[in-house]
């Protein structure tokens, strides 16, 4: 990986923890109301496994439904860089300009094709161009 991957990398990690701290101070009521705000990390860990599988299957095309703030989907660029791209789908239109912005800070963009709306719906559009 190199470094712009690792800083934006580094960024989630950074907002995942900070995030954790402030999810322990609420209720599970307000948590599960403002659920959509946090960033749910994959982590290093399960990311760099992640990673390490796609290329190992050398896969050309990944559909990855539910880009959330685009933690996974960075992993996933990262690995497609190569050979690939990545079709992230999510509902909200705000998380996925978020992930937009971290995967073109670490140089990924090019790699993914957002689609915003109801992954029922766009699975059955997409799966003939796969």
């Amino acid at each position: 990986m190199d470094n712009e991957v690792r800083a934006v990398l580094t960024h989630y990690d950074q907002r995942a923890a900070k995030e954790l701290a402030l999810m322990q101070e609420l209720s599970p009521d307000e948590m599960m109301r403002r659920v959509d705000e946090f960033l749910i990390s994959i982590g290093p860990d399960t990311g760099t496994v992640l990673n390490i599988l796609v290329k190992s299957l050398r896969a050309r095309t990944i559909l990855e439904i539910g880009t959330s703030y685009g933690h996974s989907t960075v992993f996933l660029a990262e690995a497609a860089r190569n050979n690939g791209k990545v079709i992230t789908v999510d509902i909200s239109a705000d998380k996925q300009r978020y992930a937009d912005e971290q995967l073109t800070a670490a140089g990924l963009d090019s790699f993914v094709e957002f689609l915003t709306g109801d992954a029922r719906d766009l699975i059955a559009s997409i799966t003939g161009s796969l």
